[in-house]
């Protein structure tokens, strides 16, 4: 099973590597890109265990993030783990040690939380509006009969989706009209509950 084998891998770390992981996922967790954690930490002779505590800490966010009780969910997960792990000696020293990490952790769990949070619909990672010109021909095709001005908002997502959508100008004004409703509800909103 990974999860035997990830922690017996995670035994092997010594203290201080160990700790300076859990102290680079606490202290970085608000930034914290795990392509490149794991690269700088797999360039050191234990890449191998690091790789293994990432994906066990990956695995006990998903399963206590969001949870409506904490401490319990802390328990089951425990409880689970302790019955799983009795005939493997160096996985449980393992999670026992992780266990004691869990304080450390809290600021990482709840950037899981509003990641978790964030991602319940695609969100934009960028953005552009391209404007355009289209001729509109008369019936015989002879001449240009008027021009039209689209714009095309095209919109990336951070989950690789592509959106394209056009609009003219009649909409540009109202456009900005909501945005600017959303940046005052989300001033008063930081203003109101300290954000």
């Amino acid at each position: 099973m990974e999860l035997i084998e990830d922690l017996v891998q995670i035994q092997l770390l010594n203290d201080q590597d160990y700790q300076q992981v859990i102290n680079a996922i606490s202290a970085e967790c608000s930034g914290l890109d795990w392509g490149i954690l794991v690269q700088n930490f797999s360039k050191q002779d234990n890449g191998e265990s690091i790789q293994a505590l990432i994906r066990f800490l990956n695995f006990l966010s998903e399963n206590i993030a969001e949870s409506r009780n904490y401490a319990k969910q802390i328990e089951e997960v425990d409880n689970f783990l302790t019955k799983l792990l009795n005939d493997e000696a160096d996985a449980l020293v393992s999670w026992n040690r992780i266990k004691n990490s869990l304080t450390d952790l809290e600021n990482f769990f709840l950037h899981q939380k509003e990641e978790a949070i964030q991602d319940k619909f695609s969100r934009i990672s960028s953005f552009k509006v391209i404007t355009d010109i289209r001729p509109i021909f008369n019936m015989d095709k002879k001449s240009i009969s008027k021009l039209t001005y689209p714009n095309i908002l095209k919109i990336e997502t951070k989950d690789g989706k592509e959106f394209l959508c056009e609009f003219y100008e009649d909409a540009i004004d109202k456009l900005i009209e909501e945005l600017n409703i959303a940046k005052d509800k989300l001033k008063m909103l930081k203003e109101s509950y300290g954000g």
